[in-house]
This record gives structure tokens, sequence and C-alpha cells, in this order.
């Protein structure tokens, strides 16, 4: 597999190519995908807190906009991996937003877990939403919420 170089800079400050690894073929295991009002990472320890978990969320007329927060955790990943987030509306597979990111992992026994704060997502009209996790490409798994109409 070919690699892209990317520029450095060397401690006499010369000019380098540096090789950026590729991709790596891997398939990581999705063990948990979980969306919350909020989470919090513990600068010190580096544990994350969820709050408000949710699959449903009631508005009070479409389209609604909602903030909210995703963690998933893989686990079985080595190398690097470029990730995308799809949030879709799951009756009609549109994408609605897309979040990217990367991570590397050296150990596939470990885990690597993610903590993503979304913005206001729209959420056109009552039914079913996505959030698939791509990693390289690969479908990992997703997590859904349904959207509905407040009564009373």
């Amino acid at each position: 597999m070919l690699s892209r170089a990317k520029p450095g800079i060397t401690e006499t400050g010369e000019m380098t190519q540096e090789e950026e690894q590729p991709l790596s073929q891997v398939a990581p295991l999705l063990v948990a995908a979980l969306v919350c009002d909020a989470g919090f990472v513990d600068p010190s320890t580096s544990k994350k807190t969820l709050v408000g978990v949710f699959d449903r969320v009631n508005v009070g007329a479409f389209p609604a906009q909602q903030a909210m927060s995703l963690y998933f955790k893989v686990t079985d990943a080595e190398g690097r991996y470029k990730v995308e987030i799809r949030y879709i509306h799951a009756d009609t597979d549109e994408v609605l937003a897309n979040i990217e990111g990367e991570f590397q992992s050296t150990d596939r026994l470990g885990a690597a877990d993610f903590l993503v704060e979304c913005p206001p997502l729209p959420i056109p009209e009552h039914g079913r939403y996505a959030f698939q996790l791509w990693a390289n490409s690969m479908f990992l798994g997703s997590v859904f919420i349904d959207a509905e109409l407040r009564t009373g």
C-alpha cells in the first residue's frame, strides 16, 4: 500500500519527508455505543462520565434540533484509523450530518473509547435516527434514537 509523505522538520531545521502510516485493514469490534445529554472526561484518570443516557427524543414540534453526546468503545484495533460517524434518518438512509476524526491503536487486546460532543442535530420528522460508526470505510455498528412528538 502506498503511503502519503508529509513534510517534517529535523532538529537542525531541515525539511524532511515523514512517511504517514498506512490505514489499518483490521476491523475493530464495536463493544459499546450510547447517546447521552452530556459526557465528561476526568483529566486525572481519563474515566468518562455519561449524563442522561437515552434512546428516545420527545420534541414539541417537527422539525426540531437536539444537542447530544456520543460514546463509542472499540477493541481488537491495530494501526491507524480514519473514523466517520454518520447521523442518518434510518427510514430514508439520508445522511443528515458527518463527524470525522482519527485514532491509532497499538494493542489489539486493549480498548479505545471516544466521547463526541455534537452540535444541535436536525430532527426533521417523527422516526428513527442512527449514528453509524465507520473506521477506514468499514462499518462497525450503530446506535439508534427514536424521535416522537411530545404529548401532554
